[in-house]
This record gives C-alpha cells, sequence and structure tokens, in this order.
C-alpha cells in the first residue's frame, strides 16, 4: 500500500510541478 501511494503522490507532485 505504502509503495502505491508513494507512487501516486510522486505522479501528483510531478503533474503539479508541471
Amino acid at each position: 500500500l505504502m509503495c502505491c501511494i508513494f507512487c501516486i503522490f510522486t505522479v501528483f507532485i510531478a503533474s503539479s510541478q508541471g
């Protein structure tokens, strides 16, 4: 679960950063 959350979080940040 932690891995999934980390993966999604990273993608979310990447998208936010543009």
